[in-house]
């Protein structure tokens, strides 16, 4: 069973995990991303989207997600 919802600032260290390839830049540049990211979604200047499988353990419930920015020049 699937379901949608809003991501939050919580769901990030999961978000990491769903990388293909793992996360491929130094641990410092994951922190200010984590934190840029963190801005975006307090600011509510960006979409956000979770896909959960409800069958799985809570702690390993996220299995997809997006994140949208939209600016202008």
């Amino acid at each position: 069973m699937f379901e949608h919802r809003r991501l939050s600032t919580r769901d990030l260290d999961r978000v990491f995990s769903l990388l293909r390839e793992g996360f491929a830049f130094e641990r410092s540049d994951r922190a200010r991303l984590v934190a840029m990211w963190s801005a975006l979604m307090h600011g509510e200047v960006c979409l956000t989207v979770g896909v959960d499988d409800r069958r799985r353990p809570v702690e390993k419930r996220l299995v997809g997600c997006g994140l949208s920015v939209f600016v202008t020049d």
